[in-house]
């Protein structure tokens, strides 16, 4: 490998340091690993109000243009003077498809981590949006999306569900490259740990109760209905069993409306978002991991983190869930995504008091430290970039 160092600007509608979201963690890990690897790294971003329009965070120079189509034209035409680039990311679309000029000089790889339209019609359905207006933005957003796709050398998918559904929706194909997961800050908890214990009493679990944890963008693809149905079975079977649900989300009244009326009172416990810095903490403190997914889960970064931190993971057998936990074994997938399904999985583990056993502890944290590598998916992106450069 070359020791030349490349400039890479990579395009992300969001970033772990602005805004929660799988895919936003994934584009902000990737360029952090890059630029730790010697190459300096931009990234322009959308931005959320409170940030400033350009940031170095960690030796990273950040853009934020806020959705604003004059501070996207300005970004896009300083490729190559203000914002060196040999290469470029696309991580998501919308941001992306504004340097699509750019890419026609500059050679470029893409992420695609979910289908976009696809996501915006169960948004749409959620919300009660008109026919005309769901087809119209749906369209929109598909074109857009193949066009920055089909106009990157290389494509990378996180899972081969996702490789499939890429197919399916756009006729590209792509690479599979499995994301991966801080393990020095996703890791098991210390005996005694103080924090630990703060997160259980703040979320209401009694001494020798059981915490159950998901974090989840509160929309309905996620499951979150399901899953509080099912927690309400659980609950009347086992009392001292709590669920503490973290993210946010437009479905949040609903769901809290939901709990009030089919769980005991005090037993679930929303978190919102929670601080980066606070999250390993809510892993270390579970007994167990939920993931309900309904549809569209292209790999799970909540997964590997739970997985990292020692904790076993419950999902729903939809998208890429089998693929990521399949090889632990076939007793952590659910029988289905149905909230029936989902109790007696979550029941059976409980009266099993599989979750205790410091080996399947051990045996959760080798797997994700065997399998996944921010590090080595950097590798697989650094390499890319050189072939598509040209530089040997």
């Amino acid at each position: 490998m070359t020791d030349k160092k490349l400039s890479i600007l990579s395009a992300a509608d969001l970033i772990s340091p602005d805004e929660a979201g799988g895919s936003g963690r994934a584009a902000w890990e990737i360029s952090a690993e890059l630029s730790r690897m010697g190459h300096a790294v931009s990234v322009v971003t959308r931005g959320v109000r409170g940030k400033s329009a350009r940031e170095n965070i960690g030796g990273i120079e950040v853009f934020r243009h806020f959705s604003n189509p004059a501070a996207l034209i300005r970004l896009a035409s300083s490729v190559g003077k203000d914002i060196p680039a040999d290469v470029m990311i696309f991580h998501q679309p919308f941001t992306s498809r504004w340097f699509l000029r750019v890419a026609r000089r500059i050679p470029a790889i893409a992420f695609h981590y979910s289908p976009w339209h696809e996501e915006y019609e169960i948004r749409c359905d959620d919300l009660g949006r008109g026919f005309a207006r769901r087809t119209a933005g749906s369209f929109l957003r598909k074109m857009t999306e193949r066009a920055v796709l089909k106009s990157a050398s290389t494509v990378f998918t996180n899972s081969n569900f996702m490789r499939a559904r890429l197919r399916q929706n756009h006729g590209i194909e792509s690479e599979v490259l499995h994301l991966g997961v801080d393990t020095v800050k996703f890791s098991p908890s210390a005996e005694g740990d103080t924090r630990v214990a703060a997160v259980r009493k703040s979320s209401g679990v009694p001494t020798g109760g059981i915490m159950i944890f998901t974090l989840r963008n509160l929309v309905s693809r996620m499951g979150l209905e399901n899953l509080i149905e099912a927690f309400a079975a659980v609950a009347k079977e086992f009392p001292s069993a709590r669920l503490v649900i973290g993210g946010d989300g437009y479905l949040k009244d609903k769901l809290t409306a939901l709990t009030a009326d089919r769980c005991p009172a005090g037993s679930v416990t929303f978190a919102g978002r929670i601080p980066d810095n606070e999250l390993p903490d809510y892993y270390r403190a579970s007994d167990f991991f939920v993931l309900p997914t309904r549809m569209l889960e292209g790999f799970g970064l909540v997964t590997i983190e739970a997985l990292s931190s020692g904790v076993p993971v419950l999902a729903t057998p939809v998208g890429s869930n089998e693929e990521i936990l399949g090889p632990l074994g076939g007793e952590f997938i659910f029988k289905s995504a149905e909230a029936a399904s989902i109790a007696e999985g979550m029941a059976r583990f409980i009266q099993s008091e599989d979750y205790k056993p410091p080996s399947l502890r051990n045996k959760c944290r080798e797997y994700a430290l065997s399998n996944f590598s921010w590090s080595a998916c950097a590798k697989a992106v650094e390499k890319k970039l050189y072939e598509i450069t040209g530089i040997k």
